[in-house]
C-alpha cells in the first residue's frame, strides 16, 4: 500500500513540477532547528498540485501545512503524515483600487512576510509596516492573525482563499453574515482547521515610499534592540494575558537565562525561548512548563502557548502553522 501511495506521488508531482521528499528533516525547515523526520515532505508550488493532491490522495494519513516555520515546535519523533510546504505559493498581484487612496493587493500562502513588506514599501503602500521584522508566511501570520506595534494584519484582510481538505476551493469574505464570515481575534481566526490558506486579499493605503521604508526601517530597529532575532528561537513562546505583557511576567518572575539543556531563556527579551545549540524538543516543552509553574506561583495567571507544537504527529496546541 505505501509503494501505492508513493507511486501516486511521485507522479503527481512529476505532473504538476511539485518537490516531494520522504522521511524528510523537520529540522531543516523550523526557525529553531529542531524536529524528527516528516514521513511526506512536499514543496506545493502550485494550486493545481494542491487541488489534485487534495481530491485523489488515496490514503486518510494526517496532514499538515507549513509556511515559513517560524512559530512551531516539531516533535524529535517526527511526523507520521503529509507535511504540505506553501512557500512555494509565492505570488503578489495588485487588484486594483478600493478608492483614490487605497488599494487591494492579493499575496499568496507563502509568500514571506518581509517580502510583502518590501513589495508595499516599493510601492508606497502603508499600514503594515507593524509588521517588520517577523518571519513566517502570509498564510501563517493570516491564520494566527499576527500583530505587533498597533498593527494585526487580520484589521487589513477582506477575502481569503482556502481550498479544504476535499480540494474544493472557495473564497471567505470578511464583510459576509457573522455566521460564515471571516472573523479575526488576538492570535487567531474563524479559519476552519480542514482549510488551508491560499491567498489573502489586503486592503493598504497609499503614501510615498520614503515614509514607508522609515516607518519600517524605525519598527525593525526598535524589535531589533529588544529582540533576539539573530538567534534561533520560534518568536514569542507565550500569548499576552489580558492587560499584559507575558515578556514582563516571565522576567519579574526571574526567568531570564533559565535554562533546560540547550534551551534558555532570553536575556533580550523573556517571551522568547533559544535554541543554543542540541536543544530538543522535549527540553523545550519542559522549560515551557517550567516557566509557567513559576509564573503561576508568583502572579496567578495561567500562560498560554503561542507557538504551535506538534508531538508525534498530533498537535498539541495550535494547529496549523501556514
Amino acid at each position: 500500500m505505501l509503494v501505492n501511495i508513493q507511486s501516486e506521488l511521485d507522479r503527481l508531482c512529476v505532473e504538476t513540477g511539485t518537490v516531494i521528499k520522504y522521511n524528510e528533516p523537520m529540522a531543516n525547515h523550523t526557525s529553531l532547528k529542531i524536529g524528527g523526520r516528516a514521513q511526506y515532505f512536499i514543496e506545493a508550488g502550485s494550486l493545481d498540485f494542491m487541488s489534485k493532491f487534495l481530491k485523489y490522495r488515496s490514503d486518510d494519513a494526517q496532514m499538515f501545512a507549513l509556511g515559513g516555520g517560524s512559530n512551531i515546535l516539531f516533535s524529535d519523533q517526527g511526523y507520521d503524515g503529509y507535511i504540505i510546504c506553501t512557500k512555494g505559493l509565492g505570488q503578489i498581484r495588485e487588484i486594483g483600487d478600493l478608492a483614490s487612496d487605497e488599494i487591494m493587493i492579493e499575496a499568496e500562502a507563502g509568500v514571506m512576510l518581509q517580502g510583502l513588506l518590501k513589495y508595499v514599501k516599493d510601492r508606497g503602500y502603508t499600514g503594515i509596516e507593524g509588521l517588520s521584522g517577523i518571519p513566517g508566511t502570509v498564510g501563517g501570520a493570516v491564520y494566527g492573525n499576527a500583530g505587533s506595534y498597533g498593527c494585526e494584519i487580520g484589521g487589513l484582510v477582506r477575502e481569503v482563499t482556502v481550498i479544504n481538505k476535499d480540494g474544493v476551493i472557495r473564497d471567505i469574505s470578511k464583510n459576509a453574515d457573522t455566521e460564515s464570515g471571516l472573523t479575526f481575534r488576538y492570535r487567531g481566526s474563524n479559519i476552519s482547521e480542514d482549510a488551508l490558506i491560499i491567498s489573502t486579499k489586503i486592503a493598504l493605503k497609499r503614501d510615498s515610499s520614503e515614509r514607508v521604508t522609515d516607518k519600517i526601517k524605525e519598527i525593525f530597529e526598535k524589535k531589533k534592540a529588544s529582540q533576539p532575532i539573530d538567534q534561533r528561537s520560534a518568536g514569542c513562546v507565550f500569548k499576552n494575558p489580558q492587560g499584559d505583557y507575558a515578556g514582563r511576567l516571565i522576567e519579574q518572575s526571574g526567568c531570564k537565562g533559565l535554562n533546560n539543556g540547550g534551551i534558555f531563556v532570553s536575556n533580550t527579551h523573556a517571551n522568547f525561548f533559544i535554541n543554543k545549540g542540541g536543544g530538543s524538543c522535549n527540553d523545550f516543552l519542559i522549560l515551557m512548563d517550567k516557566v509557567k509553574e513559576i509564573v503561576f506561583k508568583n502572579f496567578g495567571v495561567e500562560l498560554e502557548p503561542e507557538i504551535k507544537i506538534v508531538t508525534s504527529g498530533n498537535v498539541r496546541c495550535g494547529r496549523i502553522n501556514l
